[in-house]
Protein backbone atom coordinates (compact mmCIF):
# COMPACT_ATOMS: atom_id res chain seq x y z
CA UNK A 1 0.00 0.00 0.00
CA UNK A 2 1.29 3.45 -0.88
CA UNK A 3 0.25 6.19 1.77
CA UNK A 4 -0.58 9.65 0.09
CA UNK A 5 0.22 12.13 2.39
CA UNK A 6 0.57 15.54 0.74
CA UNK A 7 3.21 16.12 3.25
CA UNK A 8 5.77 18.26 0.79
CA UNK A 9 9.16 16.99 2.69
CA UNK A 10 9.62 14.76 6.20
CA UNK A 11 12.80 12.49 6.57
CA UNK A 12 12.32 9.60 9.03
CA UNK A 13 8.45 8.39 8.72
CA UNK A 14 7.18 6.79 11.60
CA UNK A 15 3.38 5.98 12.34
CA UNK A 16 1.62 5.22 15.46
CA UNK A 17 -1.72 3.72 14.99
CA UNK A 18 -4.29 4.48 17.85
CA UNK A 19 -8.07 3.51 18.33
CA UNK A 20 -9.01 7.08 16.88
CA UNK A 21 -6.48 8.59 14.27
CA UNK A 22 -3.16 7.65 12.83
CA UNK A 23 -0.05 10.09 13.89
CA UNK A 24 2.79 10.66 11.39
CA UNK A 25 6.01 11.78 13.10
CA UNK A 26 9.26 12.15 11.04
CA UNK A 27 12.31 14.76 10.90
CA UNK A 28 11.12 17.77 9.12
CA UNK A 29 13.68 20.79 7.61
CA UNK A 30 13.30 24.23 8.33
CA UNK A 31 16.73 25.66 6.38
CA UNK A 32 18.52 22.30 5.78
CA UNK A 33 18.08 18.84 7.31
CA UNK A 34 20.94 19.70 10.09
CA UNK A 35 18.57 22.05 11.19
CA UNK A 36 14.85 19.74 11.30
CA UNK A 37 13.13 19.34 13.88
CA UNK A 38 10.40 16.72 15.22
CA UNK A 39 7.29 17.05 13.14
CA UNK A 40 3.62 15.19 13.78
CA UNK A 41 0.41 14.65 11.37
CA UNK A 42 -2.48 13.41 12.37
CA UNK A 43 -4.95 11.63 10.32
CA UNK A 44 -8.58 10.55 11.46
CA UNK A 45 -9.61 9.02 8.59
CA UNK A 46 -8.39 5.97 6.31
CA UNK A 47 -4.37 5.71 6.22
CA UNK A 48 -4.03 6.12 3.09
CA UNK A 49 -6.54 8.86 1.62
CA UNK A 50 -3.80 12.17 1.93
CA UNK A 51 -6.19 13.42 5.36
CA UNK A 52 -3.08 14.89 6.84
CA UNK A 53 -2.96 17.80 8.81
CA UNK A 54 -0.03 18.81 10.92
CA UNK A 55 -0.43 19.58 14.19
CA UNK A 56 -0.24 22.98 15.30
CA UNK A 57 1.48 23.38 18.30
CA UNK A 58 4.99 22.47 19.00
CA UNK A 59 5.10 18.65 20.12
CA UNK A 60 7.81 18.76 22.14
CA UNK A 61 10.10 20.95 24.86
CA UNK A 62 13.44 21.63 23.38
CA UNK A 63 15.90 19.59 25.82
CA UNK A 64 18.22 22.27 27.20
CA UNK A 65 21.38 21.03 25.77
CA UNK A 66 19.87 19.73 22.14
CA UNK A 67 21.85 21.98 19.82
CA UNK A 68 20.63 20.41 16.04
CA UNK A 69 20.08 17.48 14.37
CA UNK A 70 16.72 16.20 15.98
CA UNK A 71 15.94 13.23 14.08
CA UNK A 72 13.80 10.15 13.35
CA UNK A 73 11.21 10.27 16.29
CA UNK A 74 9.01 7.08 17.26
CA UNK A 75 6.31 7.35 19.40
CA UNK A 76 5.19 4.28 21.42
CA UNK A 77 2.83 3.70 23.98
CA UNK A 78 3.94 2.27 26.97
CA UNK A 79 2.21 1.68 30.31
CA UNK A 80 -0.63 4.08 29.26
CA UNK A 81 1.56 6.88 28.36
CA UNK A 82 3.30 8.24 24.87
CA UNK A 83 6.54 7.94 24.72
CA UNK A 84 8.91 9.75 21.84
CA UNK A 85 12.35 8.31 21.18
CA UNK A 86 14.65 10.96 19.11
CA UNK A 87 18.33 12.02 17.81
CA UNK A 88 19.27 15.34 18.86
CA UNK A 89 23.09 16.60 18.94
CA UNK A 90 23.86 17.46 22.44
CA UNK A 91 25.87 20.43 23.56
CA UNK A 92 27.46 18.38 26.39
CA UNK A 93 28.96 15.16 25.02
CA UNK A 94 29.55 16.73 21.69
CA UNK A 95 27.77 13.77 20.15
CA UNK A 96 24.15 12.78 18.65
CA UNK A 97 22.42 10.11 20.52
CA UNK A 98 18.95 9.21 21.59
CA UNK A 99 16.53 10.38 23.95
CA UNK A 100 13.61 10.23 25.64
CA UNK A 101 10.77 12.42 25.89
CA UNK A 102 7.13 11.66 27.04
CA UNK A 103 3.70 12.75 27.24
CA UNK A 104 0.00 11.83 28.43
CA UNK A 105 -0.83 12.44 24.69
CA UNK A 106 0.50 10.65 21.18
CA UNK A 107 0.17 14.62 19.66
CA UNK A 108 2.31 15.98 22.91
CA UNK A 109 4.00 18.28 24.05
CA UNK A 110 7.02 15.51 24.42
CA UNK A 111 9.38 16.45 28.09
CA UNK A 112 12.38 14.67 27.94
CA UNK A 113 12.53 12.28 30.66
CA UNK A 114 16.15 11.46 30.88
CA UNK A 115 18.99 13.12 31.66
CA UNK A 116 20.11 14.50 28.56
CA UNK A 117 20.96 11.43 25.77
CA UNK A 118 20.74 8.08 27.47
CA UNK A 119 22.75 6.65 24.86
CA UNK A 120 26.81 6.72 25.86
CA UNK A 121 28.10 10.14 25.76
CA UNK A 122 31.18 9.29 23.49
CA UNK A 123 29.16 7.52 20.75
CA UNK A 124 27.09 9.19 17.93
CA UNK A 125 23.85 7.54 18.25
CA UNK A 126 20.95 7.92 16.45
CA UNK A 127 17.72 6.09 15.85
CA UNK A 128 15.95 4.81 18.72
CA UNK A 129 13.21 2.93 18.94
CA UNK A 130 11.26 0.83 21.93
CA UNK A 131 11.53 -2.94 21.99
CA UNK A 132 9.43 -4.82 24.51
CA UNK A 133 11.12 -8.88 25.24
CA UNK A 134 8.53 -11.47 25.91
CA UNK A 135 9.15 -10.78 29.99
CA UNK A 136 8.13 -7.56 29.29
CA UNK A 137 11.53 -5.84 29.98
CA UNK A 138 11.98 -2.68 27.70
CA UNK A 139 15.11 -2.10 25.85
CA UNK A 140 16.34 0.62 23.42
CA UNK A 141 17.35 -0.95 20.20
CA UNK A 142 19.62 2.02 18.10
CA UNK A 143 22.89 2.50 15.77
CA UNK A 144 25.60 2.81 16.91
CA UNK A 145 27.37 5.12 14.08
CA UNK A 146 30.45 4.56 12.04
CA UNK A 147 31.37 7.96 12.88
CA UNK A 148 32.19 6.72 16.68
CA UNK A 149 33.47 3.29 16.13
CA UNK A 150 37.38 2.56 16.06
CA UNK A 151 36.91 0.86 12.64
CA UNK A 152 34.38 3.05 10.97
CA UNK A 153 31.57 0.49 10.39
CA UNK A 154 28.78 1.44 11.74
CA UNK A 155 26.44 -1.45 14.26
CA UNK A 156 22.88 -2.07 15.96
CA UNK A 157 22.91 -1.66 19.63
CA UNK A 158 20.55 -2.76 22.04
CA UNK A 159 20.41 -1.86 26.00
CA UNK A 160 18.13 -2.63 28.65
CA UNK A 161 16.02 0.23 30.00
CA UNK A 162 14.34 1.16 33.43
CA UNK A 163 10.52 0.59 33.82
CA UNK A 164 9.93 4.32 33.83
CA UNK A 165 12.53 4.46 30.23
CA UNK A 166 14.49 7.05 31.98
CA UNK A 167 17.90 5.14 31.80
CA UNK A 168 20.08 2.10 30.61
CA UNK A 169 19.86 -0.59 33.28
CA UNK A 170 22.35 -2.36 31.04
CA UNK A 171 25.90 -1.42 29.10
CA UNK A 172 24.65 -0.88 25.94
CA UNK A 173 26.08 -4.10 23.45
CA UNK A 174 26.64 -4.16 19.53
CA UNK A 175 24.77 -6.73 18.25
CA UNK A 176 25.70 -6.86 14.53
CA UNK A 177 27.49 -4.87 11.70
CA UNK A 178 27.32 -4.51 8.28
CA UNK A 179 31.67 -5.96 7.74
Amino acid sequence: MIIKTGIKSLRDPFVLVTDEAYYLYGSEASGGWVQCGYACYKNTGELSSGGWKKVEHDIYERPKDALKNFWAPEVHKYKGEYYLFGTYFSAKTNHRGCTIMKSSSPAGPFVEISDGVVTPSDWDAIDGTLYIDDNGAPWMVFVHEWTSTPDKVGRMAVARLSEDLTHFVSEPKDVFCAK
